[in-house]
């Protein structure tokens, strides 16, 4: 198995698309009182989705997820990403 050494970083037009597609959500109904019986929980989702969009700063965390030892390698033909770091303590 060769290993490449691999670090993100995500093209800035593909995060404007996500950033549009977030802005033009649309929400579907939900079932009075389902909470999470039928999937997940749409109040949820909106603030999830709202925090995605005002808060979440992707480059801060590309920035921080690249700090560690990212690696890529084909196992039977299928390309796996993974990251490798040894402990840091004796055990």
């Amino acid at each position: 198995m060769k290993l490449k050494p691999y670090s993100i970083d995500i093209q800035q037009n593909i995060l404007e698309d996500l950033r549009l597609r977030l802005i033009n959500m649309r929400w579907p109904d939900e079932i009075q009182d389902a909470e999470w019986s039928y999937g997940t929980n749409l109040i949820y989702l909106q603030q999830l989705v709202k925090y995605w969009q005002k808060e979440y700063d992707w480059r801060e965390e590309e920035r921080k997820l690249n700090r560690l030892n990212h690696y890529k390698a084909s196992v039977n033909g299928l390309g796996i990403h993974f990251i490798y770091e040894r402990g840091r303590s004796k055990n």
